[in-house]
């Protein structure tokens, strides 16, 4: 099983690739001259919201993974204050 940090470290590596896929898709939109401005736009904030979306998850899942580090590396009668 993996460590906590090495788990920080592969969500860091996804959201990293999301925000690469997100561009990648942003750029197609751009480069698609059949596509409308306001598709294009439409399609940059879809893309957008689902890359803030995937974001927020990762963000959330490090923080547990933190918290949960933080709380069971204390000795124990800190703990339990």
């Amino acid at each position: 099983m993996k460590s906590r940090q090495e788990l920080i470290k592969d969500i860091e590596k996804y959201r990293k690739a999301q925000y690469l896929i997100y561009l990648d898709i942003v750029q197609r939109a751009w480069a698609d001259r059949s596509l409308t401005a306001d598709e294009q736009d439409r399609i940059k904030q879809e893309a957008y919201a689902e890359y803030k979306r995937i974001e927020r998850d990762t963000e959330e899942a490090e923080e547990l993974l933190m918290r949960e580090e933080f709380e069971t590396d204390r000795p124990l009668a800190v703990q339990i204050m």
